[in-house]
């Protein structure tokens, strides 16, 4: 695993071999993204919120009703 700091407030981990995206780590309050393609079919996981959502392809629409936060949303966090 790699890491790099993407920004003042973020970092961004993937694999050294493959580059698969691992993980999006907030510093403040510490929090981990993980892509839900990295768990198996039977986790019984649940969306708590949708991020970037003005930034998200077409073919992107959850069942789940959760907080759908834009860009802006998002840079807004922290100021």
């Amino acid at each position: 695993m790699s890491t790099y700091s993407s920004s003042e407030w973020a970092e961004r981990a993937f694999c050294k071999k493959c580059g698969t995206h691992l993980f999006y780590h907030l510093h403040h309050p510490s929090t981990y993204y993980v892509p839900v393609a990295l768990f198996d079919n039977g986790n019984p996981g649940k969306l708590s919120r949708q991020i970037y959502v003005d930034s998200k392809p077409a073919y992107y629409n959850f069942v789940e009703k959760t907080p759908m936060l834009t860009k802006e949303d998002i840079l807004n966090l922290f100021k």
